[in-house]
């Protein structure tokens, strides 16, 4: 069954905060910056992601991932 548009959008809520909240958390980032610089945010989520799903494939896990909205643009809006 395909993905609809709704279900990757809540996936990527998801993995946006997990991802989030672990940086924070562990204060692997600039929390002052992480909250007002968008693109510094997206470049340490990324690279969380990509770190993580190395650990993930060594221990057998699924990759994470994020799902790319313009593949639904043609769904209606939610």
């Amino acid at each position: 069954m395909a993905t609809t548009k709704k279900q990757a959008l809540n996936h990527n809520r998801i993995v946006i905060a997990n991802a989030s909240a672990a940086l924070l958390e562990s204060k692997m980032v600039d929390p002052y910056r992480f909250l007002e610089d968008t693109r510094y945010a997206a470049k340490m989520i990324n690279r969380y992601i990509e770190a993580a799903n190395v650990t993930r494939e060594v221990m057998h896990i699924p990759k994470m991932f994020l799902y790319d909205m313009r593949e639904f643009e043609d769904e209606e809006d939610i």
